[in-house]
């Protein structure tokens, strides 16, 4: 008798975060309901303690810092395509944030918006 398992299964997809908990879907999840839809890290936190997933916000808030990390080069990019349009627009409304700046302003060209 062959001493291997019955069934063999292929590896699963590799993790946008080397050894982290969650999948590239749930990363795009948590990141469009952040920033797309506006809802707060503690609100996703009791969505999903709700729905029987307790995590930290701390473990949310880390992963989307991740989430940037992996999306620099692509956000680079970006505003690099919008500098090098013949026109741009500049919207320098002052929005207060917490950070070494403390504001935030929007560049955008014909197809894309960067904000800085």
């Amino acid at each position: 008798m062959l001493n291997r398992p019955a069934v063999l299964t292929a590896p699963g997809p590799a993790r946008p975060i080397a050894k982290g908990l969650f999948s590239s879907a749930f990363l795009a999840h948590l990141a469009i309901d952040k920033f797309l839809l506006g809802i707060p890290v503690h609100r996703q936190r009791m969505q999903l303690t709700f729905a029987g997933f307790p995590v930290s916000a701390g473990t949310l808030t880390g992963a989307l810092q991740r989430v940037a990390t992996l999306l620099d080069p692509w956000y680079q990019a970006c505003v690099q395509a919008n500098h090098d349009e013949p026109q741009l627009h500049a919207d320098e409304t002052r929005w207060p944030v917490l950070g070494p700046d403390g504001y935030r302003g929007c560049l955008a060209d014909s197809a894309r918006r960067s904000f800085r």
